[in-house]
């Protein structure tokens, strides 16, 4: 069995529930066909590497149309708790009972994650059992412990979707002097300026993800 694990943490793409920062510049059924795309890119992306995948849903009770949409040659587990600490907090906990060794969870707002980031993440999970990934915006793009080294107090107290997540989540790691390896920072695509930015960077790129061929579509 493979003993390393990846979570991508995903929402159904109902018109006016995702990406709604963006909806209010770019219109909800563009938002909703971008988001989409952003989890299409993402696991085309994981497809290349060799950790085992999770597709954590949300809401629960559409797993049938989560299969619909991405299809049933995925696993697909239930994103559970009252609010996202407690989500990844239990999505780990459910892969190590599942027989992982090495968990990382991703959200779905970072399409152009390239495949080296999770193999820099599987291997400080195996040097120092954590690692973290900070995103441009305060938080944090990427999780990930091994199973000995879990710190479950890491999901708590944070005001989660602020500017002051990965800092405090840091301040917690260093609280229990929990060593951890924090990788390179990457973008979450949140607001309009995000996405200009996200097309600026591959525009010229002939070989564009469908995120870009799609941007190409209506910005210039």
């Amino acid at each position: 069995m493979n003993k390393n694990c990846l979570i991508i943490f995903i929402k159904y793409p109902e018109v006016g529930k995702v990406k709604s920062r963006l909806a209010k510049d770019i219109g909800f059924e563009r938002a909703t066909q971008l988001y989409k795309l952003f989890v299409h890119d993402l696991l085309v992306t994981i497809k290349k590497t060799e950790l085992d995948l999770l597709i954590a849903i949300y809401p629960p009770e559409q797993k049938e149309k989560f299969i619909e949409w991405l299809g049933s040659e995925y696993r697909y587990i239930e994103q559970c708790g009252s609010n996202l600490g407690e989500k990844m907090k239990n999505a780990f906990d459910e892969s190590f009972v599942k027989g992982y060794d090495n968990t990382i969870i991703i959200g779905s707002d970072s399409p152009d994650l390239e495949s080296y980031i999770f193999d820099q993440a599987l291997f400080a999970l195996k040097e120092v059992g954590s690692v973290i990934g900070e995103a441009m915006d305060g938080g944090y793009y990427l999780i990930g412990f091994n199973k000995g080294h879990f710190l479950p107090q890491i999901f708590l107290n944070i005001e989660w979707s602020t500017s002051q997540v990965f800092e405090n989540t840091c301040k917690i790691f260093n609280q229990y002097n929990h060593p951890y390896k924090q990788l390179k920072k990457w973008s979450d695509i949140d607001t309009l300026e995000d996405l200009n930015n996200l097309f600026d960077k591959y525009k010229e790129d002939i070989s564009s993800s469908s995120t870009i061929n799609f941007l190409k579509t209506f910005l210039c």
